[in-house]
């Protein structure tokens, strides 16, 4: 085992991107009017008020932060290890234990948005993404589909390392 290294790496859509740099732009900006505006006496805010409102500001740019930084990795060596970071996820697969592995099409409409999901019956999914990927059966484990750039070099690879022969499927992908 471990002849064949494959690895990839996705990072997030320009479009999250964007969205996560304004999402930390808006919170500096909502938080510096908020410290240089003056306050008139008859509105000062309590300490509740104070509270939720720091609070909304930290957790809009630490959201912000996340999504303009994530990043998804698909290594298969010894093991296929897919991680997404910054959201500490990892999902560690023997391929002895890969039962069937087909490349298949993901997109976000079909598994209620991009990030780590989960369903009934669908297993797991990991994508940042629309675009190619490859759904994996365990053996005794949740079905795991994950987005890569190149699911036919993943399947290779898995197969080289040990995923037995029958179980690769490298036929056309599905949808």
């Amino acid at each position: 085992m471990g002849n064949v290294h494959h690895e990839e790496h996705i990072g997030t859509s320009m479009a999250f991107r964007l969205i996560g740099i304004g999402m930390v732009l808006s919170s500096v900006a909502i938080a510096v009017v908020l410290v240089t505006a003056p306050s008139s006496a008859a509105t000062e805010p309590n300490t509740v008020d104070l509270v939720v409102t720091i609070g909304t500001i930290v957790v809009i740019g630490v959201f912000g932060v996340a999504m303009a930084v994530a990043r998804m990795s698909v290594v298969v060596d010894d093991a296929l290890v897919i991680r997404m970071t910054p959201f500490w996820y990892r999902r560690t697969v023997d391929p002895v234990d890969i039962v069937e592995a087909r490349p298949v099409e993901l997109r976000g409409s079909e598994w209620g948005g991009w990030g780590i999901r989960t369903g009934m019956g669908t297993g797991t999914g990991v994508l940042m993404d629309n675009g190619p990927g490859v759904r994996l059966r365990i053996r005794g484990k949740r079905d795991l589909s994950f987005r890569c750039e190149n699911p036919h070099a993943v399947i290779a690879a898995l197969h080289a390392n040990g995923a037995a022969a029958g179980a690769v499927a490298s036929g056309a992908d599905e949808r």
